[in-house]
């Protein structure tokens, strides 16, 4: 673990031990934080939005939660929404999940910043949008199922294939820093994908893998990938 994530990840148990909860975490973050209280015998729960969310919250008194509905006419993408939320230059642990579903957009936030995004939060990009309070919209993700054939599961072979650009370029990729693997930024091109890693690709989209399904008769495997949607 690197410095500074240790240094959040006391900062989050430090915020429980205050009030009874963390902000949002990731679920890297998430796991880190359970394996020092199981070993403390200190007990927690563990909050979703919804099945398979990407930020959790651990509490042994759960916080108020709030939805927001983006009411805008125009065509936002997920990475639109998140940017302008950050753009605050606000704790990250106050926003959880974003939800693109059928051009509606939501997202969840900790209630204690809730008056202070409707107050605020009028624009996202070039475009004006209203906040309504909501309830979650969604019980579980959307996915979108494909079934690749590749000579392995190394990560670099698979994002080759996901692309269609070279294992040269898959390269400049991760020199870039453009690929995240269970929320880590992916420095090994050999690493090999396991059941459940999920990993984005900048510009590509965000990838959970699913395992082989069957091998070939020239030993290539086809594999499944759930695609977020």
């Amino acid at each position: 673990m690197l410095k500074s994530d240790k240094y959040y990840i006391e900062k989050e148990i430090d915020k429980f031990n205050k009030l009874g909860y963390t902000g949002f975490l990731n679920r890297n973050e998430v796991n880190s934080i359970k394996s020092i209280f199981n070993k403390m015998h200190i007990k927690y729960d563990i909050y979703e939005s919804f099945l398979d969310c990407d930020r959790l919250i651990i509490y042994s008194k759960m916080p108020d939660i709030t939805c927001f509905h983006i009411i805008t006419n125009n065509i936002l993408k997920h990475s639109d929404i998140m940017g302008s939320l950050y753009n605050f230059n606000i704790d990250e642990d106050i926003i959880g999940d974003i939800i693109v579903n059928d051009n509606e957009y939501y997202f969840i936030i900790l209630s204690n910043m809730k008056e202070y995004f409707i107050d605020n939060f009028d624009m996202i990009g070039r475009y004006n949008i209203k906040l309504e309070e909501s309830d979650i919209p969604i019980k579980e993700r959307d996915y979108i199922d494909l079934e690749l054939i590749v000579s392995s599961e190394r990560i670099d072979s698979v994002i080759s294939k996901i692309t269609n650009i070279n294992r040269k370029y898959v390269e400049e990729l991760i020199s870039n820093k453009d690929v995240i693997i269970n929320y880590n930024t992916l420095t090994n091109k050999s690493y090999v994908l396991k059941e459940g890693d999920v990993f984005s690709i900048r510009r590509y989209g965000k990838y959970k893998y699913m395992g082989i399904i069957r091998t070939t008769k020239k030993d290539n495997f086809i594999i499944e990938l759930k695609k977020y949607n």
